[in-house]
């Protein structure tokens, strides 16, 4: 699980937005699935993560009833 705004919490205000981002990015880009809060739109960033997401063939989860279903997916095919 990746939660960018934790993830990039040990970076002080001298880090610059940019350099935020690639850390960001290059995590998500080990990430199987991404799931989307519901105002994910109103962020510059969630944005531009989302549109590199699509461009990685990410799994996209709108939904807690999806991200259940995922879950379920996932360990079912592991047993």
């Amino acid at each position: 699980t990746v939660c960018p705004h934790t993830n990039t919490r040990w970076q002080d205000n001298r880090t610059p937005y940019e350099q935020k981002c690639r850390t960001t990015m290059a995590a998500l880009r080990r990430c199987d699935a991404v799931f989307w809060l519901p105002d994910w739109r109103e962020s510059k960033g969630a944005r531009a993560e989302h549109e590199d997401a699509l461009r990685c063939r990410k799994v996209m989860l709108y939904s807690m009833a999806e991200a259940r279903g995922y879950i379920t997916f996932c360990l079912g095919s592991t047993r």
